[in-house]
């Protein structure tokens, strides 16, 4: 080992200095930098709630929100926001010039406003909602009545449940017209009058309220929480630049610390080589790492020319051959693999461009598919990955197979979630019960209870199924139309991969004839026991 002479010894020794100096200064500006990170995370947040709020009002609105959970989540994060704001340690209030805290005062001036405004708005959104779920109900009245007017009702509700999702100030000239008009026919006497008189009063509020909700989001609209949110961003930004300039003035001392270590420096040359060699080794193992991908992987730099593949790739197109070398040009891959295969988005349709980017699938004519993924690197090269999903989708034709053989079962099918809401009836169900699929799902199955089971034998049947066994057993039912009907049930658990039960599936046989059968028997049974003269058969 070389002795270490007193020039290198001071040498070091300065080198270490100045570093330990870059390294104070390092840690405080990281300590200065992630303080502003946290300051400017926070106005990013705000911003970001910001937005959310206007774009669930829109929601509210336009009656596409329904549950609001995500509106008072908002809400509360606002509020949380506002505090760490407020904070002097951990946010902007008296930790910088009074100019930003006054900024931040207008901004939640303003959103208070908003605030107050929401509230106005849900509550009116909701009146105007359980306005239009009531007319169903009144027309149906009317319809019970006989009036004359019950298909004229039917068309104006169906006119006001359009302009309930697409505002138009012709239609809602037309409907006005319409109310009017049958308003006047209302004012005679009779059931059938009061009934249309009280459904075109609730009409009339409806529209009342649709008015007043518009009003209220224009005045939501109006309020400049953006405009006050860019001018609290400005000044904060002017505070930072003074931050900035002191920086400014250290990182010019700093560069000069920075100067002598760089020109001390020349003695390190020597460990170029060794770093050269550890680039190799990197550079073999990202060769080895690609190859041990299950994936077919490929890389092509900005110019489109194939930097680096695996085997796996070579594999999945076997028709490019000896030619998918190092600089093969991408387009030439693709004139190639555009005889041999066809591309489709994630939704099965095709794909006509030349080169798709993100996921997508390719279809090769042996019948293999591959998921497919064209991803921009940041120099503007392009990687491409490439997994072989042949059993995936023959495992999907097997499930659609299984789904069509439900919808074509002659038992009826049913299934339902654990707490019994049906979620799911095949044709035959909706044959035999009289009710849609529309109106079961959503239901319980109690809708075809007729009242001849007791309480404790629905209590045995959830225990055993609970359980995770199958009851079998039979029901007397009741159809839509109020007939009773015989059924032959076989109920089951459904578990998921972790042996969680998470469905009950029925299978239903109607056995309403073999019942009347054996009833008839039972009668003639009776008739010979009883009898007490002689019977020739």
């Amino acid at each position: 080992m070389m002795p270490v002479r007193p020039a290198s010894r001071w040498m070091l020794a300065g080198l270490l200095i100045i570093a330990s100096i870059l390294i104070f200064y390092a840690a405080s500006w990281n300590g200065g930098a992630q303080h502003h990170a946290q300051q400017s995370n926070m106005l990013l947040e705000l911003k970001e709630l910001d937005a959310r709020l206007d774009r669930d009002v829109l929601r509210i609105t336009s009656f596409l929100l329904v549950q609001y959970d995500p509106l008072v989540e908002t809400t509360n994060r606002l509020r949380r926001l506002k505090e760490r704001l407020g904070s002097p340690s951990k946010g902007f209030y008296g930790s910088m010039d009074k100019l930003v805290d006054s900024a931040l005062d207008a901004y939640w001036e303003s959103m208070q406003e908003k605030l107050q405004l929401l509230e106005r708005i849900k509550s009116e959104a909701a009146v105007v909602r359980n306005g239009i779920h009531y007319l169903p109900l009144a027309a149906k009245g009317l319809e019970a009545t006989n009036s004359k007017h019950y298909q004229e009702v039917l068309q104006l509700l169906n006119q006001l449940y359009i302009y309930y999702l697409i505002s138009s100030t012709t239609r809602l000239q037309q409907i006005e017209q319409q109310i009017d008009r049958l308003q006047q026919q209302a004012e005679t006497q009779g059931e059938p009058q009061k009934v249309l008189r009280n459904i075109l009063f609730h009409m009339s509020a409806i529209l009342k309220g649709l008015s007043r909700l518009n009003r209220l989001k224009q005045r939501f609209i109006a309020i400049q929480t953006q405009q006050r949110f860019d001018y609290l961003h400005d000044v904060y930004e002017l505070h930072r630049t003074g931050d900035r300039r002191h920086t400014q003035q250290i990182s010019m001392l700093l560069a000069l610390a920075l100067t002598v270590l760089l020109t001390s420096l020349w003695w390190l040359l020597s460990k170029l080589e060794r770093a050269r060699l550890t680039a190799e080794t990197a550079l073999k193992r990202l060769h080895d790492g690609v190859e041990s991908l299950s994936e077919a992987f490929a890389l092509f730099d900005a110019k489109g020319r194939l930097v680096l593949h695996n085997q796996r790739y070579r594999m999945f197109y076997p028709w490019l051959g000896k030619q998918l070398t190092q600089g093969l040009a991408l387009t030439t891959i693709q004139e190639q693999n555009g005889s041999q295969l066809q591309q489709a988005d994630m939704d099965g349709q095709a794909i006509h461009e030349q080169l798709p980017l993100h996921l997508f699938m390719e279809r090769l004519d042996q019948g293999k598919w591959y998921l497919a993924s064209n991803n921009p690197t940041s120099e503007g090269g392009l990687v491409c990955v490439r997994t072989d999903i042949t059993e995936t989708k023959r495992a999907e034709l097997e499930l659609r197979k299984l789904s069509r053989a439900l919808e074509q079962s002659p038992a009826s099918v049913l299934i339902t979630d654990t707490e019994g809401t049906i979620e799911y009836v095949n044709p035959k169900f909706e044959q035999i019960s009289g009710y849609s699929s529309e109106e079961a799902i959503g239901k319980n199955p109690r809708i075809l209870k007729s009242g001849d089971k007791s309480r404790e034998d629905y209590k045995e049947l959830w225990e055993t199924i609970k359980a995770g066994r199958e009851w079998r057993g039979a029901f007397h039912n009741k159809r839509k139309d109020g007939t009773i009907y015989w059924e032959s049930a076989s109920i089951s658990p459904l578990r998921n991969e972790g042996g969680e039960i998470t469905h009950f599936i029925a299978v239903k046989e109607d056995i309403t004839a073999q019942k009347r059968a054996e009833e008839q028997l039972r009668m003639n049974a009776t008739v010979f026991e009883t009898t007490t003269e002689g019977i020739m058969v």
